[in-house]
């Protein structure tokens, strides 16, 4: 579907299966809450990675991206800070703030150190969604069903949720 960020959920969700593809696309076309809004409607999300995305611990490699309203920029960005994460506004190409889908800016925060368990990482989702402002968290925890890891000669693996 061409135009599948821009199409109602029902639509997207017509086969029960929500596809994410994740590393596919440039940073500027991730969707969370369009993408939050289709796994919340199908039946089953099955994400589509190379190897290099797996990692044993969240913010082992990369920053977590949090999705605010503008309006909301400086105080979620303090409350961030006060939570130990260090949020920085991403930006476009020409140095002017990226603006998503939804009109919203994004945050991307860097972890003090990668997180222990599945626990803390819920907990620190918990704390960031509860801050006026936030609309959602790049982290979409425990929701795929399974996960498939396509590897250089062509084989796949398959992760399951235990």
């Amino acid at each position: 579907m061409e135009n599948w960020p821009h199409a109602p959920a029902h639509q997207l969700c017509e086969a029960g299966t929500f596809m994410v593809t994740a590393g596919t696309y440039r940073k500027e076309h991730f969707f969370r809450a369009r993408e939050r809004i289709v796994t919340c409607a199908s039946r089953r999300q099955i994400i589509l990675v190379s190897p290099e995305k797996l990692v044993q611990a969240l913010g082992e490699r990369g920053r977590i991206p949090v999705e605010i309203i503008p309006v909301a920029q400086g105080i979620v960005s303090r409350r961030l800070k006060e939570l130990g994460v260090q949020p920085s506004l991403r930006l476009n190409a020409d140095g002017a703030p990226f603006i998503s889908d939804n009109h919203n800016l994004t945050l991307d925060c860097a972890l003090p150190k990668p997180l222990k368990d599945g626990a803390a990482a819920r907990e620190l989702e918990a704390r960031i969604l509860q801050l006026a402002g936030v609309v959602d968290t790049g982290m979409f925890l425990g929701t795929a069903e399974q996960v498939l890891v396509g590897q250089s000669d062509g084989s796949v693996d398959v992760l399951r949720r235990a």
